[in-house]
């Protein structure tokens, strides 16, 4: 045996002959057991040294290790882990010593590794195959079976690699006669890691990991390993996957950075740039983990990658998009890291430019996913505040312009950076344009003076800049820095003491985005703070006056600031606001504007004692004295020369106030496009875009306004992060704290409430409805401070001074929406409510009004519990609410200054009918009001809407009338001969007072009815279930009770079971009741003798009948509406009027009213639908109307009607798809909503889809190609089942039979096209192809067909492609073969004319020689027939093309019969019918006889018969077919030829 172990390639090559040491035999697996029980005794006994003799059994077992058990398999590793711990124990020692047998230890040292490595990849495979072929119930059973035999792999993985590590520590290159020791030992050992790394496993294992790293960190630093590793690396992100980019990255800098692998990472970059991307293209899982692991690497290592960098630059031109963006990102970490710190020379700098301008150029590259990587990178470049100054505008206007990008990631980017360089713009805190203008005017005023000045110094002149001129040019400076340097001492914590007024100065020489920070004080003076004594104070103050000298203006307002903070007793430094006039809800303002206008007249002072041409130059420093002085000294001083210094500062701020300007205005123009990302349908954009706004709001932006206002509406969002974004943005913007203090909080509710109050101000009604979901929501969570809702009582009630009435307004507005959560809010502040809001005086505030009532009804508690019924809250009709309102609607109904008087009614009378007991008695009493108001001293007593005498009715507004003529329910009041006085009194009121008495009287018809079916109803039902349960429990003690009484029992039960016969409980109740209801509301509410309501609907009518007695358009609308109320109560009244309704919304000229129609239609429709349902095409035809507010509100109304299933979808559907297309781009809207609602009911599209095709394709429909199509395409596009597109493809072919005309070719071919089609689909087409083969002559026909066939072919499975071809073979045989019949028709056409222009001329002369012969006689007609041929091509050519042609000829000989009076007759009896056209053509005196012979012949004929003989020669002529007309073409050819 060969004591030399060579480590072998393939572990069968220790089997074969070698020059080293072979394995004798292989033991089999039965064998093994005892085999390793005896060399396990022998390691341990003879130590490591007995590998030698025991090798060939282990290596046994390594050849059998799937074929013995766990238990050896342990065994066996438990003994060469223990010779490979005994050689890390002895080795060392042994090496010491001169007499060691270093040839020896290296055999055993080799031996003892190889079969370590062999069996960690033996049970490597084993784990890795195990949870594949083992069942287990989750992580506790695997763990369980693995350690049942006493071996733990994760336990035993982790000690294998701490020996390999501790094994190659050792200084092995002692043991090999040249220091290099063999590359097979160092392959083996590094082999086994990256096998090791390969499992996920290991790769989670925190120690596993890291001495794997070690351990080729060790062989790459004393064995030359880094080619290798660098190779090895690659193919294990190439193959493995992802997982392993981020711990390679880790090993990668271990390399770089411990063990001098730096050199890896070169090789690890040229390997990745010489890599053929083309061909991962088409694979992206290795092209995106190199990918990984480079930017990976960058982020840990970006100094070493950039040594590497021009290896990667090719990358960026290349296919893989997942490469484009590593680099990307590495130029990005470079940048940021290296290039971007302070201290770096001009090539540094010239090469973070390159870098950036590559971040530049790919912001524009042609995949998304790089454009949005690109804006990422500059993100986070923006973040870090590392971008130049001269790249901020570029970079705004590159972010602005991805705003539009087609794919959502690129556009949410684009709006993060936008948002990330607005809140970190180098410019300033408010980016006011008006503002800043100013400001640039001002400084760029001042910089043509200090110009002059220095002008005028060089040229010898003595220039005199007065001390005031002087202040007025910096006042500007000084008082944006005091503003400055106050906000930071504001922000400051309290344990800053005086806050944070100092920080280090850096002269930065390359500017860049947010690096500028705020000039501080001298450092020295520090000290002075230390103490609040007046000395120190005093020597501040000296401090002020020498930085104002020398002009360091925000040295010296930082000075002024803290010195405030510190002496604020002191008089130089006290800005109390004692003197000032301040109200207390202008407090806010004046602790902040007034506060820096005393400081900045206190610092003119100072100023003026800084010149030295002042008077008060080094006088006392009395500041009371130098104020009052100040205006006399200016005149008498001039200040001294300018220097370079200042007119370059003056000048770099200029130039900084143009750049704030410039970027102020582009943020601007960028919001008009934020705005309609706010409707987007991603909600990624809509989240960014809510939160730009938030930042442009904090930041001044003017046009954040229109954002602000526009996103209140996404408060009806379905996504809930879209909703939590908004609220939580509206929370950021309106309800930040602003302090702790007491007389802070009241500022700050003062603030929150004032600015609550301008959000609610100018909202439309939709965004009213939004705000006060908005405030519930804020309720809900209660982060809407009491003392909020405090302040606007005060403004309702008019405690706070200087409010103004539009501010109280919405203050009661905003009240009345937190009283939709909370309703204490307004129970407990009635009497504020009723005083303040509720006053009746010479001018009503109707506005005031209509929000007090909103407020009112939310005191009506909502029942949160479906199917529960509490007791409602009433209070009585003499309640001072009810009396107020009734008297200020009654009083100002003739007042024509109340413009809003309507809507305040209105708002009344729901407060009324919401709260009031009996509110059909105040709202009765309440119309008598009005008419009396209206009419006046013309009122009679018998007018009266409501009878003196018996008031006791159960509804007041159903009172009998006076006399019965008034009860007459006549529809128009002109033809009425007994005339109601009080109708024709209120005609001859104005136009005003009375659209103003109808619009009260239709809606409080609509509460009443409103009334009955909810309030009154569910109160007889919670009366009914109250004594049921009453009953109930009674019965049920009187059951518990003694038995003493069992005849009350008896007679209890009985009275139950009675009452149950009677059908009085449960359902049959609730039925009893609602059908009582319905009879109070169809015959005594708006119709009936004792309905007072009545006597209006003959008014109604009369107005809605005669809109050219009553052209006011305020009237007729008001007339409409209530007329529509009032067929909402009563099914009687809507049947009777339903069709001066529909006449309205047809035939009236106002866009308004119609709208209004069609709104109340669409009501009337869920309350009476088998009313409506005969009228539903005229509700479609309005779809048509020329006014594109009257059809938003009829799609709108439809959309309502068809999705709850009120309208049955029928073929006016067709007019609905129409609107896809319609010129309003609301409407467009509104419709492809309706249809993808439609969508989701089911098959409700596929079901339209054939009707409307059919409709829309129709000729006479006159739908322009263009607009069919790109319907169609909306339209198809929600077809995607299987099932529906082979039951389309197979109804569509077989409309082509039906088609006649080439248009209709077309669009069914082109619909054929759009669907989505399978090998069934393609089968079925084969199918049918009989029913369009004749109409492939078309070239878009065929085009078509043909489209099919190229989008097809694309997902086809290859084996399913003999399908598309034997199609594509099909069509274009028949689009050949209609092609040369074409052709072949047309010379046969003109070979025909040519035959027949010379026929004619043959005729005339034979027409000239008969005549000369005396006539034609009847025996000569056979001979005329045979030339009726020529005659009939002649004549054909004036007849329709698509008509059969069998019709075709014989309407032809039947020409002349055209002027008789009887009916055309076909092809019956063709013979006598053409001799006595002959006859009727001849000149013979009999004729006039047989003429009127065939006239009553005709006559006679039995119309049935005609039908079917045109039937027949219809089929006849269809089934004859193209073959008829061919042959007859062929034998046409062959007679001329």
């Amino acid at each position: 045996m060969a004591t030399t172990f060579n480590i072998p390639l393939v572990r069968d090559d220790l089997l074969g002959n070698s020059s080293g040491y072979t394995v004798g035999e292989v033991i089999p697996a039965d064998y093994l057991t005892a085999k390793i029980t005896d060399a396990w005794m022998s390691l341990r006994s003879a130590g490591p040294t007995s590998i030698t003799q025991s090798f060939d059994v282990f290596f046994s077992l390594i050849s059998n290790f799937s074929s013995v058990g766990s238990e050896i398999q342990a065994r066996g590793w438990k003994a060469v882990y223990g010779a490979a711990s005994e050689i890390v124990r002895d080795l060392p020692p042994a090496l010491a010593k001169t007499s060691t047998d270093r040839s020896q230890w290296q055999t055993i040292l080799k031996m003892t590794v190889y079969l370590l490595v062999q069996l960690v990849d033996c049970f490597e495979s084993q784990a890795t195959v195990l949870p594949i072929t083992t069942v287990t119930k989750g992580r506790k059973g695997k763990k369980k079976a693995a350690t049942t035999a006493g071996h733990d792999w994760e336990v035993e993985r982790r000690a294998a690699v701490e020996a390999l590590l501790q094994i190659s520590q050792m200084d092995l290159p002692r043991l090999w006669e040249t220091p290099v020791i063999e590359v097979e030992f160092v392959n083996l050992i590094t082999g086994c890691c990256y096998k090791l790394l390969e499992n996920p496993a290991s790769t989670k294992d925190k120690n596993v990991r890291e001495n794997i790293f070690h351990l080729l960190g060790v062989f790459i630093q004393n064995y030359n390993h880094g080619l290798s590793a660098s190779l090895k690396i690659v193919q294990l992100l190439q193959h493995i996957g992802e997982h392993l980019a981020a711990p390679l990255a880790i090993a990668v800098e271990l390399f770089a950075t411990e063990f001098n692998g730096k050199m890896v990472v070169t090789e690890l970059i040229r390997e990745i740039s010489r890599m053929d991307y083309g061909e991962m293209s088409r694979d992206t899982s290795s092209s995106r983990a190199l990918g990984l692991f480079l930017i990976e690497t960058a982020e840990r290592v970006p100094s070493v990658i950039l040594s590497s960098i021009s290896l990667l630059l090719p990358l960026l031109d290349g296919e893989a998009y997942g490469m484009r963006n590593a680099v990307l990102c590495a130029m990005c970490e470079i940048s940021l890291q290296v290039l971007s710190q302070p201290g770096g020379d001009m090539s540094q700098r010239n090469t973070r430019d390159q870098f950036l301008d590559k971040l530049e150029e790919h912001v524009h590259d042609v995949n998304a996913f790089v454009r949005s990587k690109c804006l990422q990178l500059w993100l986070k470049l923006c973040n870090a505040k590392v971008i130049p100054l001269s790249r901020q505008q570029t970079l705004l206007d590159l972010a602005i312009g991805r705003l539009q990008d087609k794919s959502a990631f690129v556009r949410r980017s684009s709006v993060q950076l936008l948002t990330a360089m607005l809140r970190g713009n180098p410019f300033a805190a408010k980016l006011s344009i008006d503002a800043l203008k100013e400001q640039q005017e001002r400084e760029k005023q001042r910089l043509q003076e200090l110009e002059q000045a220095a002008s005028g110094r060089e040229s010898g002149d003595a220039p005199v800049l007065l001390p005031e001129k002087q202040w007025e040019v910096m006042a500007g400076e000084v008082e944006q820095n005091l503003a400055d340097a106050m906000a930071k001492m504001n922000l400051s914590t309290a344990s800053d003491g005086e806050g944070s007024s100092t920080a280090s100065s850096e002269d930065e020489e390359d500017n860049v985005a947010g690096g500028g920070g705020a000039l501080t004080a001298d450092q020295q003076l520090e000290f002075l703070f230390d103490s609040e004594s007046e000395k120190n104070a005093e020597r501040v103050l000296e401090e002020v006056v020498k930085f104002l000298s020398e002009h360091k203006i925000s040295e010296a307002c930082c000075l002024m600031v803290r010195a405030h903070r510190t002496w604020p007793e002191h008089g130089a430094f006290d800005w109390c606001l004692d003197d000032v006039s301040v109200s207390e809800e202008s407090l806010e303002e004046a602790s902040g504007r007034k506060m820096l206008l005393v400081a900045l007249e206190k610092v003119h002072a100072l100023f003026l004692a800084s010149c030295p041409e002042s008077e008060a130059a080094g006088a006392q420093l009395d500041l009371e004295e130098l104020i009052a002085r100040a205006g006399e000294q200016c005149s008498q001083t001039s200040v001294s020369a300018v220097s370079a210094e200042q007119l370059a500062k003056q000048a770099v701020i200029v130039k900084y106030l143009s750049d704030a300007v410039i970027f102020s205005e582009k943020m601007q123009a960028a919001i008009p496009v934020l705005c309609q990302l706010l409707g987007s349908k991603s909600g990624s954009d809509i989240t960014e875009a809510v939160e730009f706004f938030v930042a442009a709001h904090q930041f001044g932006l003017a046009a954040a306004s229109q954002g602000i206002r526009k996103m209140i509406m996404l408060m009806w969002s379905r996504e809930e992060n879209v909703k939590s974004a908004v609220v939580d943005a509206y929370r950021k913007l309106y309800l930040q704290p602003l302090g702790a203090d007491g007389h802070r909080i009241k500022a700050y509710n003062l603030t929150v409430a004032n600015s609550l109050i301008q959000l609610a101000m100018g909202m439309t009604l939709g965004e009213v409805t939004s705000l006060e979901a908005l405030i519930m929501e804020w309720m809900k969570t209660s982060v809407l401070p009491v003392g909020v809702l405090n302040v606007l009582w005060d403004k309702v009630s008019g405690k706070s001074t200087s409010t103004s009435c539009t501010e109280s307004r919405v203050a009661l507005l905003l009240l009345s929406m937190a009283a939709g959560f909370e309703p204490a809010i307004v129970r407990n502040n009635l009497d504020i409510l009723v005083q303040h809001a509720l006053v009746d005086s010479e001018a009503i505030d109707c506005v005031k009004v209509t929000h007090a009532c909103l407020a009112l009804t939310k005191l009506v508690p909502v029942s949160k519990t479906k199917g529960t019924f509490t007791k409602p809250l009433r209070y009585s009709a003499a309640h001072e609410v009810f009396q107020r309102l009734q008297t200020l609607v009654i009083a100002s109904a003739d007042k024509l200054e109340c413009d809003g008087w309507i809507a305040m009614a209105e708002q009344a009378v729901n407060a009324i009918y919401a709260l009031a007991e009996n509110p059909d008695m105040i709202c009765g009493r309440m119309i008598n009001g009005i008419c009396t108001q209206l009419l006046g001293s013309a009122l009679s007593k018998d007018d009266s809407l409501i009878a003196t005498e018996d008031t006791s009715d159960e509804f007041s507004l159903g009172a009998p009338l006076a006399e019965s003529s008034q009860r007459e329910e006549d529809d128009d009041i002109s033809t009425t001969t007994k005339e109601a006085p009080l109708s024709t009194k209120l005609i001859q009121c104005s136009s005003l007072g009375l659209a103003r008495f109808i619009a009260i009287s239709g809606h409080i018809a609509l509460k009443q009815l409103v009334h009955l079916e909810c309030s009154l109803l569910n109160e007889l039902k919670r009366r009914r279930l109250q004594k049921e349960g009453d009953e109930e429990a009674k019965r049920s003690a009187n059951t518990s009770g003694s038995s003493a009484s069992p005849k009350n029992t008896s007679a209890s039960a009985d009275a139950t079971t009675a009452e149950e016969e009677m059908g009085l409980s449960g359902a049959t109740a609730d039925d009893a009741e609602a059908e009582a209801i319905r009879r109070v509301c169809d015959g005594h509410t708006v119709c009936g003798d004792r309905a007072m309501l009545s006597r209006v609907r003959p008014l109604l009518v009369y107005i809605c009948t005669n809109p050219s007695l009553f052209p006011d358009t305020g009237l007729q609308t008001a007339a409409t509406l209530a007329l529509a109320k009032f067929m909402l109560v009563s099914a009687d009244v809507c049947e009777e009027h339903l069709q001066l309704l529909f006449t309205v919304m047809e035939k009236s000229p106002e866009p308004a009213i119609r709208a209004n129609t069609i709104i109340a239609a669409g009501d009337l429709t869920f309350r009476f639908p088998n009313l409506i349902e005969p009228w539903t095409p005229n509700l479609y035809a309005r779809l048509r109307d020329p006014s594109p507010h009257v059809r938003k509100h009829t799609v709108m109304v439809l959309t309502h009607l068809i999705l709850n299933d009120m309208v049955k979808v029928k073929g006016q559907i067709s007019e609905m798809a129409l609107c896809l297309e319609d010129d309003n781009e609301r409407i467009a809207s509104l419709a492809q909503l309706f249809f993808m609602e439609l969508a989701k009911k089911g098959n409700a599209i596929y079901n339209i889809l054939p009707d409307v095709i059919s409709r829309l394709s129709d000729p006479k429909s006159a739908v322009d190609e263009k607009m069919f199509r790109q319907i169609m395409k909306y339209l198809f596009s929600f077809i995607q089942k299987d099932r529906q597109c082979e039951s389309l493809v197979e109804k569509l072919c077989h409309r082509f039979r039906a088609m006649h005309v080439e248009r209709q070719f077309r669009d069914l071919s082109f619909c054929l096209s759009l669907l989505l089609y399978s090998e069934k689909g393609i089968r079925r087409l084969i199918e049918n192809f009989s029913c369009f083969h004749d109409k492939l002559a078309s070239s878009d026909v065929y085009s078509n067909f043909m489209s099919i066939i190229t989008k097809t072919r694309k997902t086809m499975k290859v084996d399913q492609k003999v399908v598309l071809d034997e199609l594509e073979a099909k069509l274009t045989e028949c689009h050949n073969k209609g092609q040369q019949d074409k052709e072949a028709v047309l010379k046969a056409g003109s070979h025909s004319a040519r035959a027949a222009a010379a026929s004619t001329e043959a005729a005339g002369v034979t027409g000239e020689r008969s005549h000369s012969l005396g006539g034609a006689t009847p025996s000569q007609e056979p001979t005329r027939s045979k030339r009726m041929p020529r005659r009939k091509a002649r004549q054909s050519a004036t007849i329709d093309e698509d008509s059969p042609p069998p019709s075709r000829r014989k309407t032809s000989r039947r020409q002349p019969l055209a002027d008789s009076d009887s009916s055309p007759v076909a092809a019956a009896n063709p013979k006598p019918a053409k001799r006595r056209a002959v006859v009727l053509s001849s000149s013979d005196s009999d004729g006039d006889d047989v003429t009127g012979d065939f006239s009553k012949t005709v006559e006679n004929i039995d119309p049935r018969m005609q039908a079917l003989s045109l039937t027949e020669t219809a089929d006849s002529g269809g089934r004859s077919g193209r073959s008829a007309r061919s042959s007859r073409t062929q034998s046409r050819i062959a007679s001329l030829r």
